[in-house]
This record gives C-alpha cells, structure tokens and sequence, in this order.
C-alpha cells in the first residue's frame, strides 16, 4: 500500500458515488475512513468500467471502499491522482487515502476525498 501526503489546506472533492453504496458506507460509524483508489481500463481492479480509447487515454479514478467500488473522482481530481497511481501499480502497490463523510440534508452519505499535494 502506498498512503499519499495530503495537504490539510487543499481541496476535498466529492466522490461521485455509485449506485447502493449507501448501505457500504452506512457500515462503519467513523467519519474519516480509509479508501482505496484505481484507473479505470486495462490493469484496473475493476473489469467492469471501460477507460477511453486512444494514447494518453484520461482513465477516470475509481474509489474502493474494502473489496466495493463506491464511486470515482471527476476529472480534477483524476488527473492530480492518475501519476500516484500510475507509480504505484509500476510498483505493485495500491494507493490509499483517507476520506471524509458526512451527511447531506435528506440523510444519505456524502464522501469527500483530499486532493494531493
């Protein structure tokens, strides 16, 4: 596993969350929680979601809460994530950061994740 420095003064940006990943992140009580994040495409733990074709390819990062994808970052935070990533599988290891919850107005999760430094 590979943590990443995360700069308390930068951005947090919203995971946009996947369908039924309400239940996963009702599991756990703690607000900050650890997550793990992946490209989309060849090499990804995910078969399931296609990156875009083509060289120098902008593979969206997908959020892993344990063995469950639970989102993916759009594309700001993609881009400032896929060169950690990228070292990291080169690597073998897995990069893993960690999140913030909250709750929104009508009661359902909201999960925030750190930009880099």
């Amino acid at each position: 596993m590979r943590s990443v420095m995360l700069d308390p003064r930068q951005i947090r940006e919203q995971v946009g969350l996947e369908p039924g990943t309400q239940s996963v992140l009702d599991i756990d009580t703690h607000i900050p929680i650890s997550v793990w994040l992946d490209l989309a495409g060849p090499g990804s733990q995910d078969a399931g979601v296609a990156a875009p074709a083509g060289p120098g390819a902008d593979a969206p990062v997908l959020v892993f809460l344990g063995d469950f994808r639970i989102g993916q970052l759009g594309a700001a935070g993609s881009q400032l994530y896929r060169p950690a990533i990228e070292e990291a599988r080169e690597a073998r290891l897995i990069v893993a950061v960690t999140a913030l919850r909250d709750r929104a107005e009508d009661g359902s999760w909201r999960l925030h994740v750190p930009w880099p430094r």
